[in-house]
């Protein structure tokens, strides 16, 4: 039977948290989930009400910019697919800081794709539409040439990379905003840059 049909499939789901220390100190810090039985919409948020939950709570239990951290992490969690969301996210930060951009958007993929690849997982990774320009008035197909203006879609354009050249069976998918039960649409800087917050 197709184990992606069986209903205890797992997944392992990473991303980031960005924190402030305060007077603009920020620090980053990266989490898996995995979950049993994440079979349809819904499921894909891993709520632990729902799901056997296990977490890794920042670079003290795992750090995906460190390969053999988030090797032996995702391979003692063996999953069948590996929903990569990790991200420095937030355009602005990434002009601020491209070394931290690259660590987490480039290498940090780099990291969770060879984890995949060596377990045999398939891997979703969330890019970002941020690839293109923006020029182009009607919508973008996924084969058109991109052409990022900035940092963040550099290092977005250069993970998609990486993950077509590691792994066998993955799927990109190119979103314009973040979303996720436990965001405040309050913090959505593109809501907030375009007043519809």
């Amino acid at each position: 039977m197709n184990r992606m049909l069986d209903k205890n499939f797992e997944l392992c789901y990473t991303g980031i948290k960005r924190h402030s220390k305060g007077k603009g100190d920020t620090y980053y810090e990266s989490f898996s989930y995995r979950c049993i039985g994440a079979s349809g919409r819904g499921h894909l948020q891993c709520r632990p009400k729902n799901h056997e939950v296990r977490a890794l709570k920042g670079k003290a239990d795992g750090d995906i910019t460190d390969a053999g951290d988030i090797i032996g992490k995702i391979d003692d969690f063996n999953p069948d697919v590996v929903v990569h969301a990790a991200a420095i996210k937030d355009p602005d930060t990434a002009e601020k800081d491209p070394r931290m951009a690259y660590l987490v958007n480039c290498i940090g993929v780099r990291n969770v794709a060879l984890a995949a690849q060596k377990i045999g997982a398939k891997m979703l990774y969330i890019s970002t539409e941020s690839v293109f320009d923006g020029e182009k008035r009607a919508p973008y197909y996924e084969y058109e040439k991109p052409n990022p203006v900035n940092v963040y879609g550099q290092t977005k354009l250069m993970g998609e990379q990486i993950t077509m050249s590691l792994i066998k069976n993955y799927f990109i998918v190119r979103l314009p905003l973040l979303f996720g039960y436990t965001g405040k649409p309050q913090d959505n800087i593109i809501l907030k840059k375009r007043g519809q917050n």
